[in-house]
């Protein structure tokens, strides 16, 4: 029962990821607020299905519940609680659960965390992040599912892979499942000193204000001096 209820989860993951994806769009296509509005709390939604998919892929594996193909395949009985828990992201199948859950779970973080950004750069943003869950949650289900059954199930499983069996290496693959998602998502970093601060153009082609140029240049005025000093040098070479 637990297998199925996971499953489910997942397709409903997978759905409403769609929906996310599309709905924002058609917000801006329709000049809709309300649809607008939706991506964050499917975001959320998402983010809990998954996690409950997560989650009750481990009871299996806490039950040894060898009915489940791809708890058989990867546990025994005789394992220690902390590696068969491990066994969740010991194969393909349980990875792509666990990575579908780490897209999710970065979508949330936008979500709640872009109070401050222009909505509709926010709804654009948790549109193709959605579209992104959706595809990958289809794909675990189609061709990667962790839930499928065997009938009659074997008496033991096999073994979690000998690599696995090791702290360093339990925790290893979730920080590489979690970093690419959060590498794609993360729009931080140090600004280039003169990434806001455009160089005067000549006259007729985009000349910068004044003022605007005072501005930029305001906070390097060791740049300023040396442009000036460069200058002065190449009157005098001149002369």
């Amino acid at each position: 029962m637990l297998a199925e209820l996971g499953y489910l989860s997942l397709l409903l993951a997978a759905a409403l990821s769609l929906l996310q994806g599309v709905l924002p769009w058609l917000g801006l296509r329709l000049a809709s607020p309300t649809l607008l509005r939706c991506a964050t709390p499917l975001a959320l939604i998402n983010t809990i299905l998954l996690l409950a998919s997560l989650l009750l892929l481990a009871s299996c594996f806490g039950q040894d519940d060898f009915t489940v193909s791809y708890v058989a395949q990867h546990a025994n009985s005789a394992l220690p609680l902390g590696f068969k828990l491990a066994a969740v992201w010991g194969g393909h199948e349980g990875s792509m659960l666990f990575f579908v859950f780490a897209l999710g779970l970065w979508g949330a973080l936008v979500a709640i965390c872009s109070k401050r950004v222009d909505p509709l750069i926010t709804a654009r943003v948790l549109a193709i992040m959605g579209l992104i869950v959706g595809l990958f949650a289809l794909y675990t289900l189609i061709f990667s599912s962790p839930f499928d059954r065997q009938f009659p199930g074997p008496l033991e499983g096999r073994d979690l892979n000998p690599m696995l069996q090791d702290i360093g290496l339990i925790i290893h693959p979730p920080q590489l499942v979690i970093g690419p998602p959060r590498a794609k998502y993360d729009t931080g970093g140090e600004k280039h000193p003169g990434a806001e601060c455009p160089r005067a153009a000549p006259v007729g082609h985009g000349a910068i204000e004044p003022a605007r140029m005072e501005r930029c240049h305001g906070e390097g005025d060791v740049d300023r001096k040396a442009d000036v000093t460069e200058i002065e040098q190449g009157r005098m070479d001149d002369k």
